[in-house]
């Protein structure tokens, strides 16, 4: 839909563009999804894609004959072409005409007003050209509401549409008057009294009469921010002055005050929102502001940039910005936006102010130490698999006072010679502890710190191209361990074949450094060293066996972190590296809108915007659909393949298309439903497969439920290798800690030792044969076909209690999903379930839902907070008037779903209706309970049982049938 709109947008008539009911008709949809695309694409509406070419038709005829017609002028513009009435003309030839006889002289005060405005020629273009619009609009300029989420710049462009308008003389110099509406939001009348006035007597304490700050702003222009927090008496008086340019103050009855006064709004509520709407049918011009995710990653850097700019010149200090620090916050997820952006900036530059007096600095620098732990995990997350960022990785910024002009602070070169790696680490872990960063967070930084550190070392020798002979190495670390290391390099190429030249160089000194720490007895600590292991297998068995070498050579035991270091050594004689495991992308390609409407229903249900589509029209070539299909995955794609989920037809050869044209790793699994789509998203978010894995997952699944497999009683294995002591220690530990999960899954915990049953494999076997076992835990996985394992030490980690719990969950899930057995009946209760209710609003709905899920034990209070922000996020309505409400697992104390039919339907939103309420409270592990729930939404007959049913009892009964 989106690429035919932008083509038939490219190739229409520029002088009369197309409608947006004509693009409707075209592309056969409502006009209000044509609007809603078109924003969303920054496209400007039709009028305002005309109006370019427009005036610069009637200035070429006005420059010929400057005292033409009206008349005259109108028949010349439609001669060329343009549908235009003469009332459109000359508004417009007047509007030219106040502004013609300035233009040249303002061209630069002009763009000084805005220019300002970082993305002025980019994301926020459109939204100054409809300001620009709405204060040139005569007589008296267009009334506005500025749209946008906290912190995204509503007060700065309101002040600059003020700027703009006073350069123009369209209001006097002073004339701007600012009001925040929630200042007096809880005191309605003392608002009321200051934005319209009011007369003696109006309430207790008036004795005189007062102006208010709408009389005052005559002539000019009034900002009332946060406008929604006006009361509705407040709202009404707003309306009459935007509707017919009175007033009356507070207490009069008769007397009307006439006023001209533009009035500038902003508010935080989203352009949907009932509030938003009351607004937008009396205020013409709205401008949404897109919030800070929103932007590009230049311009995010361009605000970034100014923000640094504004504390040097603050402070008349130069500052010196790492490119970590660039990197993090262009992938901060920031959740202020702009305003809280800046405050992080300059809450980092305070903290490095303090350095630079206490150690008496030349200039502030700005590191990852400085910022909040978000910026930090951010940086983690993001930057080996954010491609956007993959210009600024090594450029850190150097900001001069007074100076505009950004120079390059290289950082590249801070490169540590292999004998210093360990002052290094060192330094930085107890620099990171310092600062407060949290232990688990140290380790992921440094892992990618080392890594980069080391690649610049290696970059360093060959730029200088550093003499390695054997004797020169020698002079520095003594010809027994010039000539161990020789070795070790020879060992090391027969295995892995050429090393680059500096390999050598590195690890003399690197070992000669290693000798030294171990006879001085200092711990050898690399934070790399799991990963190591799992990601640079080939590497790491070939640092074991040149490491034993030198232990035989020098008589000395070197710690396992030391054959970590070696490997990423000798993992540097590569140019690529692999990428770090992170989540596999998915992507549903489909005809017609199944796509878009699938991957809607399972990232509502996820709670993330994760599955990505293509909707593939059916008179769609497909080589468009599969250049589109191209263009989406190299967007998306974090470093980790993309598993592609298609119908039919000419789309199940679209993944091996992709990677040949992009080298993007893809698999391909067609006949794609939702239940396929739902357990491919769970998977790839929760179990952190490789595309490989989740491919041969999905791949080898059945999606359609299984008569029951087996009766029997659910067990959970706990193991350990050294006697039972360890099991049953681990096994109390579980019933002391997770009583309510054991009692719901009547879960049986069975310990059992390697060294006791010799045959332990057969052993759990026996049980998994006897009764349903839905995992063990323990010190030692003893690798039994689909069966979850859980290492022990996971458990006491920080996320080990959730580990522990969804593997409870899911194993019950499975259980009873697989089983048939009544198990399903701990998730629903009777005084969950509203038959036949007469809720008549959404809100009365999400309220009495979550309240009767927080009376019975299921949810925690903030449940119901978190249910309103997931229906801000996206609106939950489903299909078939079913809304699933819902919000994050972390709220949940028990499963529960609350249930409500209603008699007559209800808006959920966007005027989609719905009749069918489905509150969710589960834990994350859920994958299975949602897809018998989706077989429960899918099963039209079963709906029309539940909308007619009123006993409780029963209506359970009607979705327990459900096979």
């Amino acid at each position: 839909m989106e690429e035919n709109l932008r083509l038939l947008i490219a190739n229409e008539n520029k002088f009369n563009p197309y409608t947006d009911d004509s693009l409707a008709l075209m592309l056969k949809t409502s006009r209000q999804n044509i609007i809603k695309i078109r924003k969303q694409l920054n496209i400007p509406s039709y009028n305002l894609r005309r109006l370019p070419y427009l005036k610069d038709k009637i200035r070429e005829f006005i420059s010929e004959e400057k005292n033409i017609s009206d008349r005259k002028l109108v028949k010349s513009i439609q001669n060329l072409g343009f549908d235009i009435s003469t009332f459109s003309v000359s508004i417009i030839r007047k509007e030219l005409g106040e502004i013609e006889e300035i233009d040249e002289n303002t061209q630069t005060n002009d763009n000084d007003v805005f220019c300002h405005i970082i993305g002025f020629n980019g994301s926020i273009f459109p939204k100054i050209m409809q300001a620009k619009a709405a204060i040139l609009y005569p007589p008296n300029g267009l009334h506005t509401l500025i749209i946008g989420q906290t912190g995204t710049g509503k007060s700065q462009l309101a002040m600059a549409m003020f700027e703009f308008a006073k350069k123009i003389e369209r209001v006097k110099p002073k004339s701007l008057i600012r009001f925040n509406c929630a200042d007096y939001s809880n005191n309605p009348q003392l608002l009321l009294s200051q934005l319209f006035g009011h007369v003696k007597g109006a309430y207790t304490g008036a004795e005189t009469e007062k102006k208010g700050l709408i009389e005052k702003a005559d002539g000019g222009i009034i900002f009332l921010d946060e406008i929604h927090r006006l009361p509705v008496e407040g709202q009404e008086m707003l309306f009459s002055i935007i509707d017919n340019g009175v007033f009356r103050k507070l207490g009069e009855s008769e007397n009307e005050h006439k006023v001209n006064v533009m009035v500038i709004g902003a508010t935080t509520k989203d352009l949907d929102s009932q509030l938003a709407l009351t607004f937008r049918r009396r205020i013409p011009m709205v401008i949404e502001l897109p919030p800070l995710y929103n932007r590009s990653i230049n311009e995010k850097y361009e605000i970034i940039v100014e923000f640094f700019r504004m504390e040097a010149e603050r402070l008349g200090i130069p500052i010196n910005v790492k490119s970590d620090v660039v990197c993090g916050l262009l992938c901060y997820n920031c959740p202020g936006n702009i305003g809280q952006l800046r405050s992080d900036i300059q809450m980092a530059c305070a903290k490095a102010y303090l350095k630079y007096v206490n150690e008496n600095k030349k200039c502030i620098t700005i590191g990852l130490a400085e910022f909040n732990n978000d910026v930090c995990e951010s940086l983690y997350r993001k930057k080996y698999t954010y491609s956007g960022i993959k210009n600024y990785i090594n450029n850190g910024i150097s900001i001069q006072p007074g100076r505009k002009e950004v120079d390059i602070y290289d950082d590249t070169d801070s490169y540590i010679l292999p004998n210093e790696i360990y002052g290094f680490i060192d330094q930085r872990f107890e620099e990171l502890k310092r600062q407060g960063v949290e232990q688990n967070t140290i380790g992921k930084i440094m892992e990618r710190e080392l890594e980069t550190h080391l690649k610049r070392t290696t970059s360093y020798l060959q730029k200088i191209n550093i003499n390695m002979e054997t004797q020169n190495i020698s002079c520095l670390v003594g010809n027994e361990i010039s000539s161990i290391v020789a070795k070790m390099s020879e060992i090391a190429e027969e295995r892995l074949g050429s090393l680059d030249k500096s390999f050598y160089y590195c690890l003399a000194l690197h070992l000669h450094a290693t000798i030294q720490r171990v006879k001085q007895g200092k711990p050898i600590f690399n934070p790399e060293l799991s990963r190591i292991k799992e990601e640079y297998h080939d590497e790491y068995l070939t640092a074991i066996e040149i490491l034993k070498f030198a232990e035989e050579k020098l008589q000395i035991k070197f710690p396992e972190s030391e054959t970590g270091f070696i490997a990423l050594y000798l993992r540097k004689k590569a140019i690529n590296l692999k990428s770090p495991n992170g989540i596999v992308n998915i992507i549903i390609i489909s005809h017609g809108h199944v796509a878009s409407e699938m991957a809607k229903i399972v990232n509502s249900l996820i709670g993330q915007n994760f599955v990505d589509f293509v909707d593939i029209d059916f008179e769609e070539k497909t080589d468009t659909a599969l250049k589109r299909s191209i263009e989406l995955c190299e967007r998306i794609h974090m470093g980790n393949g993309i598993l592609i989920l298609v119908d039919m037809g000419s789309a199940i050869t679209f993944g091996e298309l992709i990677t040949k044209a992009t080298n993007i790793p893809t698999r391909t699994i067609n006949k794609v439903h939702t239940a396929m789509a739902l357990d491919a998203a769970f998977t790839a978010i929760n179990q952190n497969m490789t595309l490989e894995d989740l491919y041969m997952t999905l791949d080898n699944q059945s999606y359609y439920f299984k008569p029951k497999i087996n009766n029997g009683q659910p067990v959970l294995i706990t193991l350990c290798i050294t006697g039972e002591g360890a099991a049953q220690q681990i096994k109390k530990f579980i019933e002391n800690n997770f009583k309510e999960e054991i009692r719901q899954s009547n879960i049986e915990i069975i310990p059992i030792c390697f060294i006791k049953y010799w045959d332990a494999i057969n052993a759990i076997k026996k049980i998994q044969e006897e009764n349903f076992l839905i995992g063990i835990i323990g010190t030692i996985d003893p690798a039994i076909s689909n069966v979850p394992f859980l290492s022990i030490d996971k458990i006491f980690e920080e996320k080990g209690e959730t580990l522990l719990r969804n593997l409870l969950f899911a194993g019950q899930n499975e259980y009873l999903v697989k089983t048939s057995i009544p198990v399903l009946n701990q998730i629903f209760d009777d005084k969950l379930i509203l038959p036949q209710a007469t809720f008549k609003s959404k809100n009365v709905v999400l309220d009495e839902l979550s309240q009767l899920l927080l009376k019975y034990g299921y949810v925690q209070k903030g449940y119901l907070l978190g249910i309103y922000e997931r229906e801000r996020m996206d609106n939950t309505y489903l299909t078939g008037t079913i809304a699933i409400p819902h919000t994050f697992a972390k709220h949940v104390i028990k499963p529960g779903i609350a249930i409500a039919t209603l008699q007559k339907p209800i808006n959920w939103g966007n005027d989609q209706f719905v009749d069918k309420i489905f509150m969710i409270a589960l834990p994350e592990a859920s994958s299975l309970v949602f897809r018998f729930f989706y077989q429960v939404w899918a099963d039209q007959n079963l709906m029309e049982k539940l909308m007619s049913c009123t006993d409780r009892h029963e209506f359970i009964n009607h979705i327990l049938e459900c096979k």
